[in-house]
This record gives structure tokens, sequence and C-alpha cells, in this order.
């Protein structure tokens, strides 16, 4: 199983409300800003070393607005993911970064075992209410840094799609 970020057993155990509020805060902030990035990189190199060959690689030009340059979004497609990374021109003093993560597949191992298939309830007990609901999808932001952005989609009550969005706009 491809890992993205290592699964994290908990104990069980009975908590008070403000243990709980406090782990499940750590446990979302953890899952938001890290999840993704963790194993497979910040370019995509580094993600196609981790990943292997992705069944497909698309390049779309981006205008660079701050530098009056043109920058690259790369998007590698995997069986069950698909993976961008926002490659900078070589003339500006900027590092790529992932922009975005999205799963639909079991055959990647989650943080804190929130795989594909894993129940709306479980999530929930991990990482607290999310900060909104739209159309039954879970929404969790960065709460310090307002780009990260984790959307859970959920089919029979079981994630079906797990989207990490680093920068929305």
């Amino acid at each position: 199983m491809k890992a993205l970020a290592l699964s994290l057993l908990f104990t069980s155990f009975t908590v008070c409300a403000d243990e709980t509020d406090t782990r499940q805060h750590n446990a979302k902030m953890s899952f938001i800003s890290n999840v993704l990035v963790v194993k497979v990189g910040n370019t995509p190199q580094e993600a196609i070393k981790a990943l292997g060959a992705p069944i497909k690689k698309q390049v779309t030009k981006a205008e660079n607005k701050y530098y009056n340059v043109t920058d690259e979004i790369h998007e590698l497609q995997y069986e069950g993911g698909i993976f961008k990374f926002y490659v900078p021109s070589p003339n500006i003093p900027v590092h790529g970064f992932p922009v975005s993560f999205i799963i639909n597949s079991d055959a990647y191992s989650i943080k804190h075992s929130l795989n594909i298939g894993t129940t709306r309830e479980a999530v929930t007990q991990t990482l607290g209410e999310p900060t909104e609901q739209k159309d039954g999808v879970y929404v969790y932001h960065n709460e310090t840094d307002t780009n990260d952005v984790i959307k859970i989609h959920f089919i029979n009550n079981k994630i079906s799609k797990i989207a990490w969005y680093f920068y929305t706009g």
C-alpha cells in the first residue's frame, strides 16, 4: 500500500470533553497541514520518486502576475489519486509546492487511519465537527493558514474521496 503519511493508532480511553476537544483540534490541524505532503514531497519529481511513474502527466501553463513570467502546474494522475504541483519559472526566487491532492482509492494510507471507506462517525470522532458542510461534504479549514482546506466526501456515510487544497484563491 502506498503510504502518503504514517497512520497513527489511538489508545481507547475515556476522556473529558476538554481533552477530547483538544485531541480533535490537534488531529485536525495535523491532518490538514501534513497528511499528504510528508511522503509525497513538494515537487513532481519528489512525488514520482515516492509513488513511481504516473499513469498520466499533464503540464498547464500559468501566468505569474507578480513576476510577469509563465509558471507551470504539473498534474500527476495515478490509480486512485491526482496530485498537482506548482512549478515556478526558473527565473524567479520561489520554490515549487503542492497545490492539491485528490484521493479516491483505498490504495493510499491516510493519516489517523481516515482512509477511503472510513465512517463519517469516525471522521467526526477523530477531527471534530467540520468547519462547514456543503452538500454532505465535510470541509475542514486550517485555522492558522486559511489557504489549506480538506474536503471529505461521503457515499453511504463512508469516505469516498479526500481532497486537499493548498491554495483556494
